[in-house]
């Protein structure tokens, strides 16, 4: 864009909206004199934004625009509590200077410039999150856990008020619990039955009827977290959403009381979490999706920015829903959030090991979010460089793929079609780590797969202690209809990808709105996206016909999926 003073008018050029893309020139007559106008503040970037007291440094990015004639910044002026702490657009705070500068809490800076003629700027805001030393915001190590649990659904008796329900054992959990309070919005299979929770640090319940609220939509999740914020001055704040779960398709299953199939889709989660959190500005310490097949590298990508630690299971999850333990958990003398979200962890592993279940769990630590992405991305354009130099070595990566079970070894694959509980040809969640692996021994004669795949081991694989800060796994046998499901997840190491062995031609299909950005926004500018829009081979002849919602909940007709002592989630 520029300003043509000759003709009095701002010109333009290029540019999109969403998926549209706008070539040519457009023009736009200027109101008044451009002569003195003021400049523009632009904030570009503060991060982190939530930041602790003697531990995190903070880099401040700022940049001014002058409209007029010279278009020359002279000056810039950072302010806090109206007094400037910095003249400097782009500087880095500290840990010591952040200490001496802001206090604890939600806190708001403003950024403003000067021009050549003298002309300040309005000030734009940005808000940050200060915490101390260890991680809070108060006196002490304190925990508020915020649970959103969707039982309109055939979840309802495990999640609500009934012998094996969650609700009824926190009811009963009458027992003091210093610094940890457990707030629940649950909402059942009926209608007018949505209720929101409270278990004090004293053991006392109270709870309050919400009417009829719609769990797959975003307001309702926005709204519990901001009211979770409001009413309880902790430390800390973890967040567990408590339902049908699948990586592509979403979790917080609502039926409205009826019929239908509604989820909170992963772009509805992003757009929640960033309103929720102020755009990152006050990061939920742990989220935890609690239901099946949600530990997907695109699902962590969800909360990027706006949580320190995400909880899931790469694999069919049970609905145990063991929150009174948690809060026990929540209560230890080492509970800063890795501590009580590799607790979490711990505690589901032990129950479904106590219970025989096949299963999976994953801590990931977001802090090594970025690396891993960038990481993924270069491992995918190499594949995808691999595979079109040479029709015979995109077999090969095909054929690594492939999934047989009559094979001994195969790639370790996640649950996420139809017939639920089982492993099989038709999923489409690869174990990120043992494809590394994989990949890395059989086409070795390639340096720049090998470095590539290297790279994600580095940071993926558990033994490295970065992204993955705990796993745990079990093989073992499901019941399913009567029938003894075995399932293999001997090679599981606690983080799946979308790999699908197979392309789809439907434009509905989970294939195509992955490819195209509909289900991610991380997909956009990945490598790993465009080796999987690019190399995943056409479906064979007469293939095994798909779930035809393409996830694990049908999209229409009536489904069961109870077992014994447990539901699959």
């Amino acid at each position: 864009m520029v300003y043509d003073a000759a003709n009095d008018w701002l010109a333009a050029v290029g540019g999109t909206n969403g998926g549209s893309i706008y070539d040519g020139w457009r023009v736009q007559r200027v109101t008044g004199s451009p002569l003195y106008a003021a400049p523009i503040a632009t904030i570009n970037r503060i991060r982190p934004r939530d930041a602790q007291q003697g531990v995190d440094e903070m880099a401040f990015q700022g940049s001014g625009a002058d409209a007029d004639f010279t278009d020359v910044i002279s000056a810039t002026q950072w302010l806090y509590n109206g007094a400037v702490f910095s003249d400097q657009a782009v500087f880095t705070m500290t840990a010591a200077t952040l200490t001496e500068t802001f206090s604890l809490g939600l806190q708001t800076v403003s950024f403003r410039v000067q021009d050549d003629e003298g002309e300040w700027s309005a000030p734009v805001q940005q808000n940050i999150y200060i915490r101390n030393g260890s991680g809070g915001a108060g006196d002490g190590a304190s925990w508020t856990h915020l649970i959103y649990a969707s039982g309109d659904n055939d979840l309802y008796h495990w999640l609500g008020d009934y012998p094996e329900g969650m609700l009824r054992r926190l009811k009963t959990s009458a027992y003091a619990q210093p610094g940890v309070t457990t707030a629940v919005l649950y909402d059942g299979n009926g209608l007018g039955d949505t209720i929101r929770g409270v278990l004090d640090a004293d053991g006392n319940w109270t709870e309050e009827s919400m009417g009829e609220l719609r769990m797959d939509d975003p307001q309702t999740l926005i709204a519990f977290i901001n009211w979770g914020y409001e009413t309880f001055n902790t430390d800390y704040y973890a967040l567990s959403i408590a339902d049908h779960a699948n990586g592509v398709v979403g979790i917080g299953l609502d039926t409205g009381g009826g019929g239908g199939y509604e989820f909170l889709t992963p772009i509805e989660l992003r757009t929640a979490f960033n309103a929720a959190t102020n755009d990152g500005a006050r990061e939920l310490d742990i989220v935890h999706f609690d239901g099946c097949s949600f530990g997907l590298f695109e699902d962590a990508a969800i909360v990027h920015d706006y949580a320190a630690y995400v909880v899931a299971s790469p694999n069919t999850a049970w609905a145990f829903f063991p929150y009174e333990l948690y809060r026990q958990a929540a209560g230890r003398p080492q509970n800063e959030p890795r501590d009580y979200a590799i607790a979490i962890g711990e505690t589901y592993g032990q129950k479904a090991a106590f219970e025989s279940k096949p299963y999976t769990i994953s801590v990931m630590d977001m802090a090594y979010f970025d690396p891993l992405n960038g990481a993924i991305s270069d491992f995918g354009n190499a594949l995808l460089t691999y595979a079109a130099a040479d029709p015979q070595q995109a077999a090969r990566i095909s054929q690594l793929r492939q999934y047989d079970a009559d094979r001994d070894e195969n790639t370790q694959l996640y649950d996420s079609y139809q017939p639920y509980v089982t492993v099989d040809a038709l999923d489409a969640y690869v174990d990120l780590t043992d494809w590394a692996m994989r990949v890395n021994v059989a086409i070795s004669d390639t340096s720049v797969i090998t470095e590539t795949a290297t790279a994600v081991l580095n940071i993926a694989h558990p033994d490295a202690e970065q992204f993955i800060a705990y796993e745990s796994h079990a093989s073992g046998s499901a019941f399913w209809h009567g029938s003894v499901i075995p399932v293999n997840l001997d090679n599981a190491h606690g983080l799946g990808i979308y790999y699908p062995a197979h392309s789809d031609s439907d434009p509905q299909s989970d294939y195509q709105r992955y490819i195209s950005n509909q289900l991610f926004d991380i997909t956009a500018d990945s490598g790993w996206r465009a080796f999987i829009a690019g190399s995943v081979p056409a479906q064979p002849p007469n293939p095994p016909a798909p779930n035809p919602s393409g996830g694990l909940i049908p999209s229409s007709g009536t489904f069961r999926l109870f077992l014994p002592t447990v539901v699959r989630q």
